[in-house]
């Protein structure tokens, strides 16, 4: 059953006070109320996910954060987040301070124009970036991968022109080029078994086992991959749907740039052009 937006709120409520959050609890309950009652992060590494939600499909009721809501809780709280893998599994909060102006030097930033399938979704950037420090915690980017070992993460949403796809940028900053190597590998790990991770959640939703997971272009340092599913509600947003992922790395920095379409929002995006995505994210990297 979907929750609705007062019912999500108070169940939040609830899992925030305990320190736990179940992976039901997105949207708009996530973005008011990210702030309250964050208890500080451990010294241990802890696992988290994002705080951009996804939109609702079309004809969901559930409502979730867009636009520069979804911005004000990243750029303005600690983030709360699930552990990537394991949905159901509770979470952990992460109480990463904001990184002053001048540590943002080595981030990149993308422009609205420089996302796929900008003709048919006609992006624009929601709020400004967020840049905090998140030494010793993993970064959920779905169910299937994190990246791990980062000191600093920056993130933009971008939200498409009917108000239903929504795109996200993250950029990490590494302490030395191996760390960032590494935690490539470790996404592109996550990404090849993603297929056989997405079934397997399906299943424990009681979901169609019908995910697709194909890698779309790749290069010695950069990759890009399409999943095709029905979600399920959590670090994703219910329903059919396809989210494409793009990863590149390059000397001490790595971007994961992903975004999704639901059916009939738009034209569908042809992954064809995806070469040309990672080739632009190679580009901005090594700027």
């Amino acid at each position: 059953m979907t929750l609705t937006r007062a019912a999500r709120r108070r169940a939040l409520a609830v899992s925030v006070a305990a320190g736990v959050t179940g992976a039901a609890l997105l949207g708009v309950a996530l973005a008011e109320s990210a702030g309250a009652a964050t208890p500080s992060a451990s010294s241990a590494r802890t696992q988290s996910t994002h705080i951009v939600s996804l939109p609702a499909p079309p004809g969901s009721s559930t409502t979730r954060a867009t636009g520069s809501s979804a911005s004000s809780a990243s750029a303005g709280s600690s983030a709360t987040r699930s552990v990537a893998g394991t949905p159901t599994t509770a979470a952990v909060k992460v109480s990463g301070s904001k990184v002053p102006s001048g540590g943002q030097a080595q981030q990149v930033q993308l422009t609205s124009g420089q996302l796929p399938a900008l003709s048919a979704e006609k992006w624009v950037a929601t709020g400004a970036p967020s840049t905090r420090s998140i030494a010793g915690h993993d970064i959920g980017e779905n169910e299937c991968a994190k990246v791990d070992g980062a000191s600093t993460w920056t993130q933009q949403a971008f939200s498409g022109g009917d108000g239903q796809n929504v795109a996200i940028q993250d950029t990490f900053v590494f302490t030395n080029a191996a760390a960032a190597r590494s935690a490539y590998q470790n996404v592109v790990t996550g990404m090849d078994g993603c297929q056989q991770t997405t079934r397997a959640l399906q299943a424990a939703n009681k979901v169609a086992l019908d995910a697709s997971v194909t890698e779309t272009a790749g290069q010695p340092e950069a990759a890009a991959w399409k999943r095709s599913w029905t979600g399920v509600m959590g670090m994703s947003a219910e329903g059919p749907q396809t989210n494409h992922y793009y990863l590149a790395v390059n000397g001490t920095r790595l971007i994961v740039l992903q975004f999704t379409e639901f059916p009939g929002q738009a034209a569908p995006y042809d992954v064809a052009a995806d070469p040309q995505v990672l080739a632009m994210l190679d580009a901005e990297l090594a700027a």
